[in-house]
């Protein structure tokens, strides 16, 4: 992204350069400018981005006033003039929320994240600075040619360190700005959580996060979503008592996935290998959504290792993998249908916030191939789904039909599938009470 931006500013870093204020110096800068262009931009020229119509337009008026004008006073003027056009060229698109560096930026970046609000923040910030740098050139060299202060400084001093702080902003404003957006709101934000991790197993590796101490939870999410879509205030809560696992399914977010039968069998094994790599002996597993194919099947091959298990939502049926896997919808309605589904009406507008944060901090976490969403649902539709629990446990869930009846059962009466994100220190006390009070868990 930030090289092809560069690459569309180019032809004016040579351009500013070789002008001197003379008709030679002018001659130059834009047959070298020009030739950079032809080089560098011609492909996204033809594909009418802003910034090379406007570079090929005012290249093509300086070659007409340089070579056959022999314009002194176009020379003279080609710096300041040039900045003037630039400021307005990176400006006047902020205004129509289609800042000049989001075209280029789409080179190079998974148009799923077009409507991603990082993304659009990043390059708004980018094409503003660019705009800042131009108009604070144009006005130093304005002021030269009113006779205030020297040339050296006016002319190349303060414009040359524009440009480095122009160029210095574009390579590394994207990467500090997504690292505080991240963990603004979301898991990777939680004090204490430990940075990702990989346990690696032959050609998979598996990416985890742990947090607390006591009896170990390992976390198993929804299919279609990454581990970092868990609610930041659940995790946190279930960590002061326990030590708390999350992880990524292979295929998904910081896991890799190798060209094996995907099923819940092999998904659990993984799973156990990993967990026996990093030493770590889960008491109990906490599901949300279609996470519980998974974790009955660990059950029934692992449940010698368990005390018990809660599922969380464990009656969404297929109505979230619809939309996860759903290519089709633009980020922002894929989030309104989620929110729509997690969420009953009174209390959407509550939430929307937290799970706009969520979304696209876990979506920057790693996202989840197509392939392996269809694999996903295939799995849900041959899952049977009365399968006998033969440990305690536990459903909690909004208001709704349960699939598959578990040995207890907490009903939020005023929640839909999202009762985790509307109420997650609650859902906790319902964890606790149930695997210490009932368990009695270590």
């Amino acid at each position: 992204m930030r090289l092809s931006i560069i690459k569309g500013l180019l032809p004016w870093l040579i351009f500013f350069s070789f002008a001197d204020g003379t008709v030679l110096g002018l001659n130059m800068a834009t047959v070298t400018s020009f030739a950079c262009f032809f080089v560098f931009n011609f492909k996204t020229f033809r594909k009418h981005f802003i910034l090379d119509n406007i570079t090929f337009l005012l290249l093509f008026v300086f070659l007409i006033g340089g070579f056959f004008v022999q314009s002194t006073l176009l020379a003279k003027y080609a710096y300041l003039i040039a900045n003037s056009v630039l400021a307005l060229a990176c400006f006047i698109p902020l205004f129509f929320h289609e800042p000049f560096s989001i075209q280029y930026a789409r080179l190079t970046l998974d148009p799923s994240y077009n409507n991603n609000r990082l993304f659009q923040t990043v390059n708004t910030w980018i094409s503003f600075i660019w705009g800042m740098v131009f108009l604070l050139s144009s006005i130093s060299v304005g002021l030269c040619d009113f006779g205030i202060g020297s040339v050296l400084v006016m002319v190349k001093i303060i414009p040359t360190a524009l440009i480095v702080f122009g160029l210095g902003f574009t390579i590394l404003f994207p990467d500090i700005y997504r690292s505080s957006f991240i963990i603004k709101g979301s898991v990777a934000a939680i004090f204490g959580i430990s940075p990702v991790k990989l346990a690696k197993m032959g050609s998979v590796s598996i990416g985890y996060r742990l947090r607390g101490e006591g009896p170990v939870i390992i976390l198993m999410q929804d299919f279609g979503i990454n581990m970092h879509f868990w609610d930041p205030d659940f995790i946190q809560k279930l960590s002061q008592r326990f030590k708390v696992v999350l992880f990524d399914y292979p295929g998904i977010g910081h896991s890799t996935f190798e060209q094996m039968p995907y099923s819940s069998e092999k998904i659990s094994d993984y799973i156990h290998r990993f967990l026996e790599q990093i030493n770590l002996k889960p008491k109990a597993i906490v599901s949300f959504g279609h996470g519980d194919i998974i974790a009955e099947k660990y059950i029934e091959l692992f449940k010698e290792e368990l005390k018990g298990a809660i599922f969380i939502s464990n009656n969404c049926q297929s109505q979230l993998i619809n939309v996860w896997s759903n290519s089709n919808l633009e980020a922002d309605n894929k989030i309104e249908k989620i929110i729509r589904l997690l969420f009953s009406d009174l209390v959407i507008k509550r939430m929307k916030s937290k799970i706009d944060i969520l979304y696209e901090s876990s979506l920057l976490e790693g996202k989840c191939d197509e392939a392996i969403l269809k694999k996903q649902k295939l799995l849900i539709e041959n899952t049977n789904e009365n399968k006998i629990i033969n440990i305690p446990a536990l459903s909690i869930t909004g208001k709704g039909k349960i699939e598959n009846k578990k040995s207890e059962h907490v009903e939020y009466e005023d929640a839909a599938l999202g009762v985790i994100y509307q109420y997650p220190i609650e859902v906790v006390k319902n964890i606790e009470d149930f695997l210490i009070g009932k368990m009695n868990a270590e």
